[in-house]
């Protein structure tokens, strides 16, 4: 069985949104629920942040990148977030 991380859990479900899976859906996923409290709690922190700064981030993306890929937005989004918002 392959173990999750915080940040595959995050991708997979902000990709998931991407696909039309609503949020309040996504965040009761069995994956979410299978990580530790402090990385659910991570992964929750990216995936709201993620999908609050939405706009501002695809701006700051669009200054260096042309279209991306979903699954490659998604990963630099989450880079970018945790870099400008999180202290960790």
């Amino acid at each position: 069985m392959e173990k999750h991380t915080a940040r595959s859990v995050a991708l997979s479900l902000l990709n998931a949104m991407e696909d039309g899976k609503l949020s309040h859906i996504a965040l009761k996923s069995p994956a979410l629920s299978s990580l530790s409290n402090q990385d659910k709690e991570f992964a929750v922190r990216c995936i709201c942040g993620v999908i609050e700064r939405k706009i501002t981030l695809d701006y700051f993306l669009s200054l260096y990148t042309k279209k991306l890929k979903k699954n490659l937005r998604n990963i630099l989004r989450l880079g970018l977030y945790q870099i400008q918002y999180m202290n960790s």
